[in-house]
Parts: structure tokens; sequence; C-alpha cells
């Protein structure tokens, strides 16, 4: 697999506006992976979009608020030349298109901003663009557009916002370019913040928002030397609950769902303290998916883990939170 610049992604892309492409992303695909999808359409006209097995109900409302009418397909198309995986950066992410991908026989383009694999494949045809620096697959794939001179309509403008905002874990993740992308694109969908954030918030039940209260209400809060460290098991989302903890004030977070086939993991950390005790997340979250026999991944501050594991889950759970407590307690930063 060959490490592409984005000056060479940029060329990539312009090679193959003429090619027929599927267009694809991460199983369970949320905002930011079928936003950016959506927007390298604009690119290569000859392109479909289909989804491994479904999208997550915000990406759903991301397109209905965009007023688009794209179905994606659900079928892995015979007659293509070039398949782009957008946020990921692994097979294994790729649900049911997983062994079809890994098998195609022309080019396989992955367009990802979370940590690297620890292993990359020895494979011809295989091309990886992989930059942490981005907050989202949204923010890399406008930046695309620009540089081509595409013009941005309101549609993709407000699927771009959606994927940035949706991937900034509450601007955890955010740089300044973040904040300029985002300005740019207001414009360019003629609403601004606070109508985005209404959207997405009164499109969630109250039953949910319930639920996560309640999770909330029920965790464990423990002090690690100076800093607040917030964990528990949820029955609703582990990643809204992580987020949460946050905004109320904690300086990490972990909590951890099991559902019916596997058990869900996120963690959550308050910038800039990865670079201050030496954490990343995302790291963190790939060694538990390798315990849990499944994938992780995502951000120094944002990263989850997810897999089938659920009886070899409670082990693996305690050694992360056990990372995490060491780090913040002072373990690891006795001369901060």
């Amino acid at each position: 697999m060959k490490l592409l610049s984005f000056f060479e992604l940029l060329e990539f892309l312009k090679d193959s506006r003429d090619k027929r492409v599927l267009l694809t992303f991460h199983s369970v695909g949320d905002r930011d992976g079928v936003a950016s999808a959506m927007a390298l359409s604009a690119v290569i006209e000859n392109s479909v979009i289909a989804t491994p097995d479904f999208i997550t109900k915000n990406a759903k409302q991301m397109l209905q608020m965009a007023d688009c009418n794209q179905r994606l397909s659900s079928k892995f198309p015979k007659s293509i030349d070039l398949v782009i995986v957008t946020d990921a950066n692994r097979y294994e992410s790729l649900g049911s298109f997983c062994e079809k991908v890994r098998m195609f026989d022309g080019d396989v383009l992955f367009v990802d901003h979370h940590i690297m694999p620890k292993e990359l494949p020895v494979e011809k045809k295989r091309f990886l663009f992989n930059d942490e620096r981005y907050n989202s697959t949204s923010s890399i794939a406008y930046e695309l557009l620009k540089r081509q001179g595409v013009k941005v309509g309101k549609m993709t403008a407000l699927m771009l916002l959606s994927g940035i905002i949706a991937d900034s874990a509450d601007f955890q993740n955010a740089s300044p370019d973040t904040f300029r992308e985002i300005a740019e694109l207001l414009d360019m969908a003629r609403t601004d913040y606070s109508e985005i954030l209404e959207h997405f918030h009164s499109s969630i039940p109250v039953e949910s928002r319930y639920e996560m209260i309640g999770d909330i209400l029920s965790s464990s809060a423990e002090r690690a030397g100076k800093y607040v460290f917030v964990h528990g098991k949820v029955e609703g989302r582990a990643n809204s609950a992580a987020d949460a903890a946050i905004r109320m004030g904690a300086d990490a977070s972990l909590f951890w769902t099991f559902r019916k086939n596997e058990v869900s993991v996120s963690a959550r950390l308050r910038s800039p303290l990865d670079r201050k005790l030496g954490m990343h997340l995302g790291a963190l979250m790939q060694d538990l998916g390798a315990k849990i026999n499944g994938n992780g991944g995502g951000h120094p501050c944002a990263a989850g883990a997810y897999g089938p594991g659920k009886d070899i889950a409670p082990e693996g759970i305690s050694d992360a939170m056990k990372v995490m407590r060491d780090k913040l307690s002072g373990a690891d930063n006795a001369g901060e």
C-alpha cells in the first residue's frame, strides 16, 4: 500500500475523473463518512455511492437537512475501475464490503484522518492518504474541492458542515483551519451555526436524551490526581455519554455499552491533555479493539472501539481505564 501526500492525492483524483468509481465508507456510516463521500462525488461524475450495510440516524437526518435525494446503494457494483473509501483506513472497517474490496482487482484509495494502522498491507494498487492533522474526512474533502476549483453548492456545504462538526468532539480536535472552513461553509450554505445545532438537537427523540442523562447520572466519577475521570456502563450510546461528561466538566471519560452481538466503547479527553500527558486515545482504543476481536482507533482526544468479544471485554476495558487513570493521576507527568 502506497502512502500519498496531499499533492499526490489531488493528482490521483484528477486522474480518476473519467473512471467508473465506487465511493463508500466504513460500516454503519456516520455523518463524516457519508458527507465526504457525497462531496467527492461532485468531482467524479461517473460514480456510485454505496454503504456496506446502513448509515446512522444522524447521517440520515443530515441528508434530510441538506435536502439530498441521492439514494445510497447497498450493492457492490460489478463494473467499476476504482474504489474510494472515505473515513476508514483498513479493510476490516468495511463490514460486508471487506472481502469485496480486498479482492477487487482495480485500484483502491483510502482517505482518512484517524490514527494509522500499526501495519499496512504490502499490496499493489492500494493507496492511502491518512493525516491526523485534519479533524474530519469532510475537512479533507472540502480542501480537495477548493484546490480543484469546484463551486460548493448549498447541499454539499451543509453536509460538509455536518461532517466537520460531528467529528470535532465539541471542537476538542479542532485546528484554526477547522474554524475557517466552518465559517466559509456557513456562508456557502446560507445558514448559521445555531440553526445547524438546533436541527440535530430537535431531531434527537426526547427518550434518547432522557436515557443519556440517566446514563450520566448513574456513572462513576473519580479524582485522578488533579483531574476528574468519569466512566461507566450505559444503556444508550457510549459516545453520547462520553461527550456529555466532557461538556459537564470531566477531564477524561470512558463509557461502554453491550449490545446483542458486540460491545462498543468510547473514550474522550479534554484537549490539550493529550499532549500534556502523552496520551493518545486513538492508540489506546486501537489496542482495545484488538483485544475484543474487533476494531478501534480515532483521535488523540476522541476515540472508540467495538467488537464481538463481550466475554473478554471487561478485562480490556479495565486495562484501558487503568492506562487513563495512571496518566491522569501523575504517574507519567510528575514534572508537570
